[in-house]
């Protein structure tokens, strides 16, 4: 089905809900308005499909922008033409498999040449067609379009044709692959120490190689489905080779990564996103993993900057702190390839947290510009250097995508009739009008005292479907018949009394000696409420850097906090560092008196316990935890921040 250009409905798209971050639902719908606005209308002249998606920024369109628009365009029930974008790459493939990096809308023709210059070096793309073709079967379950014809050939074999071509013409006699910065799409990275984007350098290119065999490894899915065996089995062992050669020679033990090499041979010892594609190719062993994720991914000094991950590694003498351009800024393309590669080998927390970071920032700067960019800045809340604005193009991946996928755990399939919902936020969340294969659901979760309490979902549909439901990881299964339900899994348990107390009533105090600042907000326990515990829920924003959190519960006299502390706990840094991480602090203590004021103080320390962070707002004290930014040693957050909140749940 092919979308409309001159009337996509945003009412017709699927309708997120988050109860505790309305402003990753304003730029949700703000990412698809822009989307609607690069739908393009193919020509005569140039051959096109009907409508298809614009890159966001050239008068020409690239493979891999197309297949990473794609991921979300999945998402557009009706109002984006989504998959058949590729299309016209695969109207343009060559009598001998090749297909064009780039072609020109006003012809269709290439703008690079195959052939018979340095140019040609830099000819195609990241070959991504297949992992984009397999990520829309999983919505749509539709196996009849690996057998489409265009111009008498099946998609299936344009794609197994595209791929000898690249193993014909790209792949050295060691069995690795080469490219070049403009090939690989990350243009001007400094690999392998060329000085033309289209030199290859004699080297041996990890991103280039493990994309190969992604495109093997999902080559062989789409031959399983459509009952090509022969081709079926080929592939699978092309990407039990390709995992082999990757693992044997591209795989640096001492640095805990995988490098390219120079042409003789050795480790060329530069640190991208190109290391981190061999997770989503499938080719890593435990041990590699946990490495990559814990010595490069979340060290501070390499990819977990502010806003993660930079395309340079921070430690690299190329990195720039201004992003320019991929010599550290942040990309989607390489953001969301990381995020999913740790999704699909089970590190799926990480994934969240990247993908809840890349969600904020784009969100924050969204806030003061009303757009999206092209790419952002590594260490500050800020638009790269050199950056397109209005880019809904591939930048569309985090706030649809990974909002779906990653961040409420929503993953689907349509060609098996089941939907795996992950439920790691605790808040009240849902989405209606998913569609995938011939079903259309609404789904929703009750706020919950914890993220590993139990869950009361209430579910839509119009058709049988299998819900999957993953909480503090233990998997319950549910068969879900046609009409409206209501499902409690685990032990449920919701805050039988919520307090939200927003940022105009938070009051601050100094502690004494000046050596920190705390910030408490007073509360009265409801009358009718008998309560003996609390659990602190605090949304906040940390820079990557962030100490431990103590929160401390008082009673109060005339205003103020008196006496010791009736309970405190103290929150692991680890649940601090990123924009709007949720963390619960469960305070126990004896019962509460009804209508007895209490505050709750929270305040950030070092190891030392002191060097507390002070919040300010406008020169006014707003608030124990807000949502904010931090610049020059402070937080700040807007004056009329509609955000800024800390949530009490009061137990029974």
């Amino acid at each position: 089905m092919q979308a409309n250009p001159a009337s996509p409905n945003i009412k017709n798209i699927p309708q997120v809900y988050l109860e505790e971050h309305k402003g990753w639902q304003d730029l949700y719908y703000r990412t698809f308005e822009i989307a609607f606005e690069k739908i393009q209308r193919g020509t005569p002249q140039n051959g096109f499909v009907d409508f298809y998606m614009d890159e966001a920024f050239n008068p020409n369109i690239f493979q891999w922008d197309t297949s990473f628009i794609m991921m979300f365009a999945r998402y557009g029930n009706k109002e984006l033409p989504g998959i058949v974008s590729l299309e016209n790459f695969y109207r343009y493939q060559h009598a001998d498999g090749w297909i064009g990096r780039e072609l020109r809308e006003k012809d269709g023709s290439s703008y690079w040449p195959k052939t018979g210059s340095l140019e040609a070096n830099c000819s195609i793309n990241p070959p991504l067609f297949s992992w984009a073709e397999w990520q829309s079967y999983e919505v749509k379950g539709d196996a009849s379009r690996f057998a489409k014809k265009i111009n008498g050939k099946s998609i299936f074999n344009i794609l197994v044709d595209y791929y000898d071509w690249i193993k014909a013409n790209r792949r050295w006699d060691n069995g690795l692959y080469w490219a070049t910065s403009y090939a690989n799409g990350m243009d001007r990275s400094p690999r392998l120490g060329t000085k033309h984007v289209c030199e290859h350098a004699d080297g041996s290119w990890i991103d280039i190689t493990a994309q190969q065999a992604l495109n093997a490894y999902y080559l062989a899915k789409m031959a399983e489905v459509i009952g090509e065996q022969k081709a079926q089995q080929r592939f699978e062992q092309e990407h039990a080779e390709l995992a082999q050669l990757i693992n044997a020679i591209l795989w640096d033990e001492q640095d805990g990564i995988y490098y390219d090499l120079d042409k003789k041979g050795n480790f060329y010892k530069v640190k991208t996103p190109a290391s981190f594609w061999p997770f989503i190719a499938r080719v890593t062993s435990d041990k590699q993993e946990l490495r990559m994720l814990n010595e490069h991914i979340l060290n501070p000094q390499r990819f977990w900057t502010e806003h993660h991950l930079p395309t340079v590694a921070k430690d690299e003498q190329t990195y720039m702190k201004d992003g320019g351009y991929w010599d550290g800024a942040v990309w989607a393309p390489t953001t969301y390839q990381t995020i999913k590669g740790l999704e699909v080998k089970g590190y799926r927390e990480a994934a969240r947290r990247i993908a809840i970071n890349h969600i904020e920032h784009i969100y924050w700067v969204y806030r003061k510009t009303n757009t999206l960019f092209e790419n952002y800045r590594p260490e500050e809340v800020a638009e790269g250097v050199h950056a397109r604005a209005d880019f809904v193009g591939w930048t569309g991946v985090g706030p649809i995508a990974a909002l779906i996928e990653n961040v409420m755990g929503i993953q689907v399939n349509g060609a098996n009739d089941s939907v795996h919902w992950d439920l790691a936020l605790a808040e009240k969340h849902g989405i209606k009008n998913l569609h995938f294969g011939d079903n259309r659901i609404d789904l929703e979760v009750d706020d919950r005292l914890t993220p590993d309490s139990g869950a009361r979902v209430r579910v839509k549909t119009n058709s049988p479907f299998t819900l999957l439901v993953s909480i503090a990881g233990v998997e319950y299964t549910q068969a879900v018949a046609k009409g409206e339900h209501e499902f409690t899994f685990a032990n449920f348990e919701q805050g039988l009394s919520s307090l939200t107390l927003m940022h105009e009533g938070l009051l601050g105090v100094d502690v004494a000696g000046g050596d920190a600042v705390a910030r408490y907000q007073m509360f009265t326990v409801p009358q009718s409420q008998a309560l003996a515990g609390v659990d602190v829920k605090i949304q906040l924003h940390g820079n990557g850097e962030a100490s431990p959190l103590l929160a401390k519960l008082y009673r109060v006299e005339n205003g103020v906090p008196v006496g010791e502390a009736l309970a405190q706990a103290l929150v692991p840094a680890e649940t601090v560092d990123s924009f709007y991480s949720v963390v619960h602090v469960p305070l126990q203590y004896e019962r509460l008196s009804a209508q007895q004021p209490y505050a709750i103080a929270l305040s950030q320390q070092d190891d030392s316990g002191k060097g507390y962070y002070q919040w300010l707002a406008g020169g006014n004290v707003y608030a124990a935890f807000v949502s904010g930014r931090k610049q020059a040693g402070q937080w700040l957050v807007d004056k009329n921040a509609k955000n800024a909140w800390l949530k009490l749940y009061l137990r029974p």
